[in-house]
């Protein structure tokens, strides 16, 4: 088995050669796999699944065909991406997966999750994440126009920009506590996200158990990464 993990691409239709490495890897990497895992924030911002045939055609194409060469696909919601539905899945065919998602690979129990959560020191986003993923505020937002849902997220992403320029590195990282707590939770030994845009191989020990946890890159950084796990390891492996 080939499994492949990819997160924080941050795609937009303004910067049309990040698509085009995107599609490119569908077509030369995903397509010689079993399954491609897509942890979040795919896109920089989605405002509705209406977009997918508006501005994105050609991603949907690349993600279908991968139905072709049967490489399954799974997608996470990002904090980007979050109103990602049940339309892009019918035509993608990319299987939706809950925020903690546990699969095994080679007999090993191993969580996804998009990294988000992790980062339990910035209050101030997690309290917005909750106001945003709230059913009244997907609900009043997807009852808007597509031209007023674009004004709105461009507005979000000018505020969150401003944001992290204030916040400290230290914040915007995953809290080693938290992460201790939740693989506690789902009782596993390897954890998978994304989201911080530190791509690493973290060791470690935890009431004398070996952790690890592998931290995806970001794909508008120097030096984009994807995971690849395969019948003999897991590594990080540079496009």
């Amino acid at each position: 088995m080939r499994n492949l993990f990819i997160s924080d691409l941050h795609l937009d239709i303004q910067y049309p050669s990040g698509i085009e490495t995107f599609l490119r890897f569908l077509k030369e990497q995903a397509a010689n796999a079993d399954a491609l895992y897509i942890l979040g924030d795919l896109f920089e911002v989605w405002i509705g699944d209406e977009d997918l045939e508006i501005n994105y055609k050609s991603i949907e194409k690349g993600i279908s065909d991968l139905r072709n060469n049967n490489t399954a696909c799974y997608f996470m919601h990002g904090n980007r991406d979050f109103l990602v539905g049940k339309k892009f899945s019918d035509l993608t065919g990319c299987k939706i997966l809950p925020e903690e998602n546990i699969i095994y690979i080679n007999g090993e129990k191993i969580l996804l999750t998009h990294g988000d959560l992790l980062c339990s020191d910035d209050k101030k986003y997690l309290e917005f994440r909750s106001k945003v993923r709230s059913k009244k505020w997907i609900d009043d937002f997807l009852n808007k126009t597509i031209d007023e849902r674009s004004v709105i997220a461009n507005e979000l992403r000018k505020k969150s920009y401003i944001a992290m320029k204030e916040k400290s590195e230290r914040i915007m990282d995953a809290n080693p506590d938290t992460v201790k707590k939740i693989m506690a939770k789902h009782n596993v030994n390897i954890m998978i996200h994304g989201h911080t845009h530190r791509p690493n191989i973290h060791k470690y020990k935890i009431n004398n158990q070996e952790k690890t946890r592998i931290v995806l890159g970001a794909w508008h950084d120097d030096d984009p990464k994807y995971l690849v796990w395969d019948d003999n390891d897991y590594r990080l492996i540079s496009l």
